[in-house]
C-alpha cells in the first residue's frame, strides 16, 4: 500500500472522531452533512435550519450555551446547474 492510498482513507471518520470527542468536553455541538449529487441548496439549508434555534424573525443561534460546528463531508458532490455553479454549496457561502 503507497502512502497516497493511506492518505485517502478515513478522513471524514477521523474528524467525525473529533468532533464527537468536543462534544463531549466542552459545549459543542457537532452536526455532518453529507453531500451528494443529489443534494439540493433547500435541503442544505433546511438542514442548517433544523439545528438553529429562531433568536428573532430574522436571527437563528445554536441552542442556549452550545457552539455549533457543521462539517460538510463530500462538499464537491452536489451536481452542476445550467449555469456550471453548486447550489448548495453556493447556500454555504
Amino acid at each position: 500500500m503507497t502512502h497516497k492510498m493511506l492518505l485517502s482513507v478515513g478522513k471524514s471518520v477521523i474528524i467525525r472522531e473529533v468532533l464527537t470527542r468536543l462534544s463531549v468536553v466542552g459545549p459543542y455541538m457537532p452536526i455532518t452533512i453529507n453531500f451528494s449529487a443529489q443534494t439540493s441548496s433547500a435541503c442544505t439549508q433546511e438542514i442548517l435550519e433544523s439545528k438553529l434555534d429562531r433568536k428573532r424573525r430574522t436571527l437563528m443561534a445554536p441552542p442556549m450555551n452550545k457552539k455549533l460546528i457543521f462539517f460538510v463531508d463530500d462538499v464537491n458532490m452536489p451536481r452542476l446547474d445550467m449555469y456550471g455553479s453548486q447550489p448548495p454549496i453556493e447556500l454555504l457561502r
